[in-house]
């Protein structure tokens, strides 16, 4: 009973949040860029200090939180939806919509793929029959999150356990895994796998 109250309560938070008009009385800074208003509140936590805040709106209506860019305090990024988000530029009122960009891999025009395992600091080339598994599940993967406020390397916490070089056509794609999660130099997470805490590349390596 106590279970089923929490979510009926978690759900009712998140409808009045969707509904809830700009007020902009109460806000240190205001910006308005085309059709969303983006406000920098002061605000007091529930039992602690108080915290700032940046709530993004549009047309008046609040959609998400967003975040300043840690090495550009002009830049506030905000996730739209899964797959998109929106880069806003305070100082020229400017934004920027960002979307992943998957390089599709081509099982016939690949020439090798390197995995590095971190705990053993050992490389190991896949074979024919893994390589064509890796490709398919790297095709079909589905886009999760944009973590480009981070250095490549540290994109996973507390660190990544697969680095994968795929070497194709004199160009090579690199990529960092954790478990069943993969990103790419764009920085943009990919599931690789829909079982989640299992380590793919751990299956790739051993199982196949």
């Amino acid at each position: 009973m106590k279970t089923r109250f929490l979510i009926y309560f978690f759900i009712l938070i998140i409808t009045l949040s969707c509904d809830r008009k700009l007020d902009k009385t109460n806000a240190i800074y205001f910006w308005e860029i085309e059709n969303y208003q983006i406000a920098y509140f002061s605000k007091i936590g529930p039992v602690g200090p108080s915290y700032f805040e940046y709530e993004v709106y549009k047309n008046d209506y609040f959609i998400s939180k967003g975040f300043i860019k840690s090495k550009d305090s002009c830049k506030l990024e905000m996730k739209n939806e899964i797959g998109h988000y929106i880069l806003f530029d305070l100082c020229t009122l400017t934004k920027e919509d960002l979307y992943p960009k998957k390089i599709e891999l081509d099982i016939n025009k690949i020439d090798s793929v390197i995995v590095f395992t971190k705990k053993t600091f050992q490389k190991q080339s896949l074979t024919k029959s893994q390589i064509n598994i890796f490709v398919k599940d790297w095709n079909k993967s589905d886009v999760l999150d944009l973590r480009d406020y981070k250095p490549f390397d540290s994109i996973f916490y507390p660190d990544y356990k697969y680095k994968v070089w795929v070497y194709s056509e004199n160009k090579v794609l690199e990529l960092i895994a954790f478990n069943h999660l993969i990103a790419d130099k764009s920085k943009w997470i990919w599931e690789i796998s829909n079982k989640e805490g299992k380590e793919y590349f751990y299956k790739i390596l051993n199982e196949n």
